[in-house]
């Protein structure tokens, strides 16, 4: 499944990590913001993107999985590439609803799903848990293992 230039994304921590860390479909991810990017399809991102992000890179450091020079690394690469946040005050409530709704792990899961639907927007995730738990509720929604490059 390519990337739709004509629709808005928006990317899943679980993704961008995957930009800057090696793991599973790292190649993916990159050939997917590559593709949205040179597209000019606007990639936006919830608040807690970031944090989301750094955290990831802390917790392989913390089980020992990179060096924490390396994580560093990985983290102010990451911080290079712009990614616009979007904040809608409505967000948290749509976003409770939608965990609760849908019986989601995470309220920060549910802050993705919540702003695609309000911009209407494709959703990329790597996190099949989620993907599972939502089921046909969202058809924008997307895994990351489904990705083929054009």
């Amino acid at each position: 499944m390519a990337a739709d230039p004509d629709r808005a994304t928006v990317l899943d921590a679980s993704v961008a990590v995957k930009l800057v860390i090696d793991e599973p479909y790292s190649d993916r991810a990159l050939s997917l913001v590559t593709e949205l990017r040179r597209g000019g399809v606007r990639v936006s991102v919830p608040p807690h993107f970031h944090s989301e992000v750094a955290n990831a890179a802390y917790q392989q450091v913390r089980r020992q999985n990179v060096s924490l020079a390396r994580a560093e690394a990985a983290l102010a690469s990451f911080l290079a590439m712009e990614f616009p946040v979007v904040f809608v005050p409505e967000l948290p409530r749509a976003a409770f609803e939608l965990a609760a709704q849908h019986g989601l792990a995470s309220l920060y899961d549910a802050m993705y799903l919540a702003l695609a639907v309000r911009l209407g927007a494709n959703f990329w995730t790597d996190d099949q848990r989620l993907l599972r738990a939502i089921g046909d509720a969202f058809p924008n929604a997307r895994w990351l293992g489904e990705y083929e490059s054009t």
